[in-house]
């Protein structure tokens, strides 16, 4: 089981555009998962949910705005990224056409994720600003 010290060292540092996915598929198993949840094409023409959240790690890691944050936000945005759909694959909803949708899954996600992070140790309100994020994610749209 990693702990939160562990976990920090998967948020590569500043100027970094490496990470090391494996490790942080073995951090957080239930991203395994995420490799075989399909997505609805119209949305993630990418695919499946590991290939949109690696994606959505190497804009972020991009960003000159990430590069300028201290170390405790780069993990809190970068943790949030990583787990930012960690619930698809147990909301996946297939509909007789065929269109695919993930009902809830950013606030199941962010349940999923405290508990993880939790059981790491994480700080409390860093913690609960990574899960806030996770919640959130959509509301854009």
């Amino acid at each position: 089981m990693w702990n939160w010290k562990k976990i920090q060292t998967l948020v590569p540092p500043s100027g970094t555009a490496e990470v090391d996915f494996a490790a942080c598929l073995d951090a957080f198993p239930q991203l395994e998962k995420a490799k075989l949840t399909p997505q609805d094409p119209v949305y993630h023409a990418e695919g499946d949910v590991w290939t949109h959240t690696q994606m959505v790690i190497r804009a972020l890691l991009d960003d000159a705005h990430y590069a300028q944050l201290d170390q405790r936000d780069r993990e809190t945005v970068f943790l949030a990224a990583l787990l930012h759909d960690v619930a698809k694959c147990s909301t996946t909803v297939i509909a007789d056409d065929g269109r695919i949708s993930q009902p809830g899954h950013s606030r199941k996600g962010a349940v999923d994720a405290r508990i993880a992070l939790w059981e790491a140790g994480a700080p409390v309100l860093q913690r609960e600003a990574i899960c806030r994020l996770i919640t959130v994610h959509q509301v854009p749209f």
